[in-house]
């Protein structure tokens, strides 16, 4: 048993010893790879919220404007039949108008008619 070289054992020991120290080194960095790219699954996840919530709000704003583009519309459709009716109590009136001076002409004359004959 005296062939071993004990030296040599202790080298290869350091070297077992560095190598751990080596892979401990990097399973600390792994480590903090992973937690790294934990927070950036957590970060993903909450932006991912983040933007359900604002396409809710965008599509809430979307439906409000939709109705009030459709109230808009109903006003102006309920405008444009008052619109008529105003033109047509207008053209009413005018005729009405028009009528009462023709009858009040007619009458003018047949005043004069009866003037005339009562002058005779």
């Amino acid at each position: 048993m005296d062939d071993l070289d004990y030296s040599k054992i202790i080298n290869q020991l350091l070297n077992y010893d560095e190598y751990y120290k080596l892979i401990e080194g990097f399973k600390l960095y792994i480590d903090e790879i992973k937690k790294e790219t934990d927070n950036l699954k957590l970060e993903l996840t909450n932006m991912k919220e983040e933007n359900k919530k604002m396409q809710d709000r965008l599509t809430d704003i979307e439906n409000k404007y939709n109705n009030l583009d459709n109230n808009i519309k109903n006003i102006y459709s309920v405008l444009d039949e008052i619109n008529k009716k105003i033109d047509e109590i207008n053209r009413k009136i005018t005729e009405d108008i028009i009528d009462q001076k023709i009858d009040n002409y007619k009458y003018k004359l047949l005043l004069e008619k009866l003037k005339m004959l009562d002058g005779l």
